[in-house]
């Protein structure tokens, strides 16, 4: 779950910026996680390691830290060029965090009225 204190308090209470990035993270994800199954379908070792840091450096301000320690362990995974079999067993496994942080995200911004 989000921790809207430690999330307010990481904008300074500044509630623009705070809507800006809750923005930000509803509509880049979609296009972040499709760019991670493209360099997984077309095994590209380096275009994965950047677009799962990119990925894991939004979600990592919305805690979530097991998440997060996954996505630095495929970060790895994709670094040393491990099969990509494996990295995409892992990312299959996240699929249903990613659909539940969304909806999260969507509902805090309903809910602190951005």
């Amino acid at each position: 779950m989000i921790d809207q204190t430690a999330l307010s308090a990481f904008f300074k209470n500044d509630q623009g910026l705070l809507k800006r990035f809750l923005e930000l993270i509803v509509e880049e994800t979609p296009g972040l996680i499709n760019l991670v199954d493209e360099a997984l379908h077309n095994e590209h070792h380096t275009e994965l390691f950047i677009w799962l840091h990119s990925l894991r450096s939004r979600i990592q301000y919305l805690g979530f830290p097991d998440l997060v320690d996954r996505l630095i362990a495929m970060e790895q995974m994709a670094k040393n060029q491990e099969p990509i079999e494996h990295i995409q067993s892992e990312w299959t496994e996240m699929q249903v965090e990613f659909q539940q942080i969304y909806e999260v995200v969507e509902a805090l911004q309903r809910t602190l009225k951005l």
